[in-house]
């Protein structure tokens, strides 16, 4: 029984298809009109821009390149649905002599201009090779296929290794995608080792960076995220065709281009066989093994070395970080490669062993496609499949009695790849996804009658106005059962997730006995289909940790190291003992050679950031600023928020008590600098050498809270640098949108006019983090005077401003608070204004919502000149330095060579590598911000938001206007106060403290302030 929806219109497409391809119509029966885009008119600003330099005003207005008028034609049909109307390979009739090869120098642009052919370095065995780019855009050859049939696509590729970001393309033929995953081709980086592993302080190994490897490879064409475990097969009719190759992201050199008869792997009865046939012999030697840390090829720089303290794993050292192990976590995406080089002493046939970790998911199996040279040997090892266990794994790969499968090896050097694969987790991936969409489309239906908060007492008769309301939930309930019947099926031991599934089934069996009851239990329903989103995020994940891979003779009895209790004993308390006298406050490492890099202190460096990430800026500093300035640097650790000095007390609010203070500190907030600067402490960064170059690379906005007049002074000093910035972007459902017909609201009065009842109609809510400072910059309102030394906020405009931004919530009814991811990926609430991390988790952590989701600048506010203001801010962390600082040149010195372009280019493309893409630093550095891999069509809209990005500023007693203006918000929107006196009497506060703190700090008098 299978559980694959397929609509009447998906299912007539697909008899067309098969249709058109039999009677020799070519591939253009693939041609699918491709959706057009849709989201708010990104507009000039109208504001916001003025300052900026023309290095980001290049930045910010860049023309995009827009959509290529010879793009490929979108489709809707996927990969699966149009291999089910192939007929067998073997009916076609191919042999390997039907091979057409495509050499890359006659490649052409779609244009019809010469692309740019090169000899590339290192050489292409083939001679010359095509540049794939941005600039040339597609690149196209024509194709002669003599024989209608299946077949595999193999391109020799170059990458560029100034480039770090994942290399995209698509492949078309005759001008159309024959299947939306042919729109999404990815291309391996190669990565390995730069040196050996460096020790800390402490004595413990720290991660070696990766270096790109630049080395012709294949691609045998396939899905990026790993799905599908052979190659993609094109079935190409006789005649002659145009092959597209369209430039996605990312640069690589292209070399010829292979069209191969598709084969199914042998089995492994087969290649058994012909073992026999050829008279192989078994291999009677010692092992050959490779630690897993010591792989020389990974396809990401995520995957690094990791440690395990289990005394059995090899090498190990008590009391000690030993990298032991590579995997884990971070080995766990489809199609992430890791390849060891094994010398091989002698021909034969070897077993493979492997010592693994892997307790995934409570019960689930892990899968990875074992290729020996770049080929899979036989079908049982595409996706072979990793069992559950809480313990380490002594791994030999085998079938499901048991038996020991068999390797034919050369004596040589040989290239073993283990790859993750989903295996039979696909279908399960498959299944869950299909199952959430249904759900999140049932309980829109219901929502649509019963409203967001329904009576759980009234009978709103869902039988009869939810069409098919109990058919739908049936089929739901049915398909939970048979995925709690799989995976049961096909794992060691029931997995929490069947458990789960079950528990759903079972809740949906109780809803169609008592269908009365469907909108009491609306909210467990939804909680339910948000569960389902993140089973089927979770189970995307295969990670497995590995301590060493070996080829073994088949004779050979193979045992694992076993650690006894008593060595985990021992291990545990040395390591207990040592921690009173480990140093974890810092990251400093010494040289492996033993060399001075300079003399003296190192500079004292504050960082309120994770551990991961200060030992990446403690290594990059140490490898490439204190070699070119024999600066040392210190990096030590502290949690985040402890560098701050507002609110409450911290460590460098001490040390500036003490004088102890620290020669710079990363991670602050930005309100922390100017209330140092009052008192004196922070220091005046316009004082160095350099400084309005180093300004030029932020947006004026972004410098905007670090800036503070002092008494006397002809201009305002700046007391910080931004390190990273958030912003408000808003996220939008393109398919619920289209579904409801509503637009991407442009405007407030679009939003509140046109969007919203539409949404209300249909049970839907809007959601923004509530915010004054949009409202305010919009209509051209301020928070302070000219010199900061009084509140702006008693102008009429300020007062419009309040009054819009509280009838959003008691005229509007926007929701006060709402977890945005959840209910993004439900779907009841379709349209968000979030910020950065918001962007992150939907990005990187809803797959479910790929191709479903945009994003659009903020609403704005019309002007007179009919531009649209969109002006919104957000939330910095800070570089700063000090006062009592006694290397005030040496810390300028870091902070330059810190917050430049590259560097922080390279930071976060290693917290990428580190901690994943989900952790990706949103530099303040405009240019390097956009030197990372974003989303071609997301682009735009940072531009634009960019471009009217504006802060709050600081002021003299200015710490009170934020605390009052959020009272004066409560007591309208919680208490039902009258806005007029509510905002009156915030300002009368922060008229007042302001009025104090300028008579404490000297700059009037109570005379003068009060007269």
């Amino acid at each position: 029984m299978e559980f694959r929806k397929k609509g009447y219109m998906r299912l007539a497409a697909l008899l067309l298809t098969f249709c058109l391809l039999t009677t020799g119509a070519g591939v253009n029966a693939w041609a699918a009109e491709g959706d057009e885009g849709s989201g708010a008119a990104a507009t000039d600003a109208g504001t916001g821009t003025s300052g900026l330099n023309s290095n980001l005003d290049a930045l910010l207005h860049q023309e995009d390149s827009g959509e290529d008028e010879n793009a490929a034609e979108g489709t809707d049909l996927e990969y699966l649905d149009v291999e089910a109307t192939y007929e067998s390979i073997e009916s076609y009739g191919l042999t390997e002599a039907d091979t057409i090869t495509l050499q890359a120098d006659a490649a052409a642009k779609t244009d019809g201009t010469a692309p740019t052919f090169t000899q590339t370095d290192p050489a292409y065995e083939g001679g010359m090779a095509v540049l794939s780019d941005e600039a040339t855009g597609s690149l196209s050859w024509q194709v002669t296929v003599p024989k209608t049939g299946l077949y595999d696509i193999h391109i020799d590729y170059l990458p560029t290794v100034e480039d770090k970001s994942d290399i995209q393309r698509k492949i078309a033929f005759d001008g159309a995608l024959p299947f939306d995953e042919s729109g999404n081709i990815g291309f391996l980086r190669a990565w390995t080792e730069e040196a050996d592993p460096v020790l800390d302080a402490n004595g413990d190994e720290i991660k070696p960076k990766l270096a790109q490897v630049a080395e012709w490879d294949t691609n045998k064409v396939t899905d990026v995220d790993g799905m599908i475990e052979t190659p993609f097969r094109y079935l190409l009719t006789a005649g002659t065709h145009t092959l597209t190759l369209e430039y996605v992201n990312a640069d690589m050199y292209v070399g010829d281009i292979r069209l191969v008869p598709s084969e199914e792997y042998k089995t492994y009865a087969e290649v058994k066989a012909e073992y026999e046939a050829n008279g192989y012999t078994e291999y009677t030697g010692e092992p050959v093994r490779r630690e897993g840390e010591e792989s020389e090829y990974r396809s990401s720089q995520i995957l690094r070395r990791e440690a395990n303290s289990d005394p059995g794993t090899t090498p190990y050292v008590r009391g000690h970080v030993k990298l032991n192990t590579i995997g884990g976590y971070n080995w766990r995406a489809g199609n992430q490669l890791v390849e060891w080089v094994i010398d091989v002493p002698a021909d034969g046939l070897y077993k493979l062993n492997m010592r693994i970790f892997q307790n995934h998911g409570e019960g689930l199996n892990v899968h990875r496609q074992i290729t020996i040279d770049g080929e899979v040997p036989f079908a049982e090892v595409a996706a072979y499949a990793f069992g559950y266990s809480s313990k380490w794994q002594n791994e030999t790969i085998c079938d499901a009695e048991g038996n020991p499968y068999l390797f034919y090896l050369t004596a040589g050097q040989h290239v073993l790849g283990v790859q993750v694969k989903m295996g039979d987790s696909a279908d399960v991936i498959n299944g869950l996804l299909d199952i959430n969409n249904d759900m999140s489309q049932l309980i829109r239906n219901i929502t649509r009658v019963t409203g967001s908060e329904p009576d759980a007492n009234f009978d709103y008769q869902l039988e009869a106005k939810v069409p098919s309301l109990m058919e739908q939930m049936t089929d739901l309930r049915d398909r939970y059962r048979y995925y709690v019947d799989f995976l049961t099926t096909h794992s060691r031991k029931v997995p929490t997730l069947a458990n789960s599934l079950n528990t759903a089934a079972d809740q949906l069996d109780y809803l169609i006995e008592r269908p009365k009851k469907i909108p009491a239990k609306l909210d467990e329903l939804t909680t339910t289909q948000t569960s389902v989103s993140t089973w089927y995020y979770n189970i995307q994940d295969q990670p497995m940790m590995i301590d060493y891979v070996q080829f073994v003779a088949p004779a050979e009895e193979v045992k694992m190291p076993k650690s006894s209790i008593w060595e985990k004993i021992v291990g545990t308390c040395v390591n207990f003992a040592l921690s009173f006298v480990k140093d974890y406050d810092s990251v400093m490492y010494v040289s492996t050679t033993g060399e001075e890099l300079f003399e003296g202190e190192a500079l004292d460096v504050w960082v309120a950031r994770s551990k991961e990430m200060c030992e990446i800026i403690q290594q990059m500093a140490s490898e490439e600023f204190t070699p070119e300035s024999h600066i040392g640097i210190a990096v030590n650790v502290l949690p985040s928020g402890s560098v701050g000095a507002v609110g409450s007390v911290s460590p460098l609010m001490l040390a500036v008590i003490s004088g102890n203070v620290p020669d710079i500190a990363l991670g602050s907030d930005s309100q922390t600098p100017v209330e140092l600067a009052i008192r004196g402490a922070a220091y005046d960064l316009k004082n160095f050498e350099g400084y309005d170059e180093v300004a030029s690379w932020f947006l004026p906005g972004a410098l905007e809270p670090m800036s503070y007049q002092q008494k006397d002074a002809s201009e305002p000093g700046q007391y910080a640098l931004p390190e990273n910035m958030d912003f408000k972007v808003m996220f939008y459902r393109t398919d619920i949108m289209e579904e409801i017909g509503a637009k991407v609201p442009d405007t407030w009065t679009e939003l509140y006019n046109e969007v919203l009842p539409i949404l209300d109609q249909n049970g839907m809510m809007f959601y923004m983090a509530s915010d004054y400072a949009p409202f305010l910059f919009q209509l051209g309102g301020d928070y302070y005077n000219e010199d900061k030394t009084a509140t702006a906020l008693d102008s009429d405009v300020a007062y419009q401003a309040f009054l819009q931004w509280t009838r959003n919530y008691t005229v509007y009814d926007f929701e006060t608070t709402a977890d945005i991811y959840n209910h993004f990926r439900i779907g009841d609430i379709p349209l968000v204004i979030g910020g950065y991390n918001d962007y992150l988790k939907i990005m990187y952590a809803a797959p479910d919502l790929y191709g479903r989701w945009m994003i659009a600048p903020i609403p704005g506010t019309e002007q007179e000149d009919g531009t649209i203001d969109r002006t919104a801010g957000g939330a910095s962390t800070t570089l700063m330095m000090f006062t009592d600082s006694k290397r005030k040149e040496d810390a300028w010195e870091f902070a330059k060579w810190w917050m430049s372009a590259d560097v922080q280019y390279n930071f976060s493309t290693e917290v990428e590598a580190t901690m994943g893409q989900e952790a990706r630093w949103n530099s303040a550095n405009v240019e390097a911000f956009f030197r990372l891999p974003w989303q071609n069509d997301h682009v735009p809209v940072f531009q634009e938001i960019f471009s009217q990005f504006e802060n709050q500023p600081n002021a003299l007693g200015g710490y009170y206007t934020a605390r009052n203006v959020t009272n004066a918000w409560t007591r309208v929107v919680m208490n039902d106060m009258n806005p007029r006196k509510s905002w009156e009497q915030a300002i009368d506060d922060i008229s007042n403290e302001m009025l104090r703190k300028q008579i404490e700090y000297g700059f009037t008098t109570e005379e003068e302030a009060y007269e």
